[in-house]
């Protein structure tokens, strides 16, 4: 009797903590942007007073607008991947251009160590452009955010691919490994859920898309740790498929 009550209050709960986690992750970048606004405000009453201005106050202010409306920009860009059914458009992609997200990660003077080792019959996989350097700056901005942090080491990452014959059929596994905290044991079987996240600044949607856009792949994702560095180790499997004809198969460059 209670079974229907039991499982309407269980998704009215799952419910409730995704908008609370959908209203955080738009609210600080509004928080952010209106502190700089009226940081300005204040800028230029004082040069209409005085005829001073400030042009570092400015440069910053305006530096935290473009980076607060990026951060939501590409918030509002992953809660439009969770809810949009994956259409695969399988070409021939080169891995060192899927692996080239120096310029999505937005960060200055952060100290990041990123090697890339492409084994020589691992350089092309079968996969979605779009969707594969989607799970890729995913995983690397999910392993950003474990790895950063006051008083850590620099960040270090390492991106692999190699071939994996044994399997049936036969594909690729490219693997992202970081030097953080790894992953706590009690949490490895939620880490790929909605909106689930053991960081502050995390949407919680890095792991999920991951797993989802993999396994629309025909692959799979793995978590582990990482023998060499210490921290994650976040691996995909994709295998050998047959593309569409494409008259491009490189992935552009960011």
């Amino acid at each position: 009797m209670n079974k229907p009550t039991d499982h309407r209050e269980q998704v009215l709960a799952t419910m409730s903590t995704w908008v609370a986690s959908i209203a955080d992750h738009i609210n600080n970048p509004i928080a952010g942007i209106s502190t700089a606004v009226a940081m300005l405000e204040r800028e230029m009453a004082e040069y209409r007073a005085s005829g001073s201005f400030h042009q570092d106050l400015v440069d910053d202010s305006l530096s935290r607008i473009r980076y607060r409306l990026h951060t939501l920009g590409d918030y509002v860009a992953e809660l439009t991947e969770v809810s949009r059914p994956v259409q695969m458009m399988p070409l021939s992609v080169h891995v060192a251009d899927a692996f080239n997200l120096s310029a999505t990660l937005r960060r200055e003077g952060a100290g990041i160590s990123i090697e890339c080792l492409i084994a020589t019959n691992a350089q092309v996989v079968t996969a979605d452009p779009t969707r594969l350097k989607a799970t890729l700056k995913a995983l690397v901005l999910n392993s950003l955010e474990a790895a950063d942090g006051i008083g850590k080491p620099a960040p270090r990452l390492r991106l692999t691919a190699r071939r994996e014959p044994l399997e049936v059929p036969p594909g690729v596994i490219l693997m992202v490994e970081d030097n953080g905290p790894g992953f706590n044991a009690q949490d490895l079987s939620r880490v790929t859920e909605p909106f689930f996240t053991t960081k502050e600044a995390s949407s919680g949607l890095g792991l999920a898309t991951a797993k989802r856009f993999t396994e629309a792949h025909g692959g799979r994702l793995n978590l582990g740790t990482s023998i060499d560095l210490g921290g994650a180790a976040v691996s995909l499997f994709l295998p050998d498929r047959k593309k569409r004809p494409a008259h491009h198969a490189k992935v552009s460059r960011a």
